[in-house]
């Protein structure tokens, strides 16, 4: 299930808040995708041909509230060329990635987000109820004969 919100705050370099908790179907675990919008417009005429939603970065959801929800980043998704040293080095590029409010502090480590970029959440399935091993059943016939009528099985 997919749930569409708003980014409500950056809380720090690695957490973010969003606009949509438990009240909408959000869970721990979940998987949110911040996006930026992107307007196509014609090249000859200027008029709008519609938008896209190109995605930025990828957060886990660690926190749920009825009305909000925090994610921690867990990778990019930008096309933003990476660390040249993080394959060499054996560093995992999502531990570097930042987010960021500054528009200037945007680099190949840092990821710019804004208080209402679109997010889609990607919801993880409730966990199953954890139903107890019933002990099978069996119809054991006890020796003897079937009621008059039936037939004995």
């Amino acid at each position: 299930m997919t749930i569409d919100g708003k980014v409500a705050t950056i809380l720090s370099d690695h957490e973010v808040a969003f606009n949509v908790g438990s009240d909408k179907g959000v869970r721990s675990g979940g998987i949110a995708t911040v996006s930026r919008v992107v307007e196509i417009r014609d090249p000859d005429t200027r008029d709008k041909l519609g938008e896209v939603l190109v995605p930025k970065m990828r957060f886990k959801i660690t926190i749920v509230e009825p009305l909000m929800s925090v994610g921690q980043s867990y990778e990019s998704v930008s096309r933003e060329p990476q660390d040249p040293f993080s394959t060499v080095l054996g560093r995992n590029p999502r531990v570097l990635r930042r987010v960021t409010e500054i528009p200037a502090k945007e680099d190949w480590s840092t990821v710019y987000l804004r208080r209402g970029d679109p997010v889609s959440i990607e919801s993880v399935p409730p966990a199953p109820p954890d139903e107890e091993a019933a002990p099978p059943t069996e119809d054991v016939e006890q020796g003897g004969e079937a009621p008059e009528g039936q037939v004995g099985g």
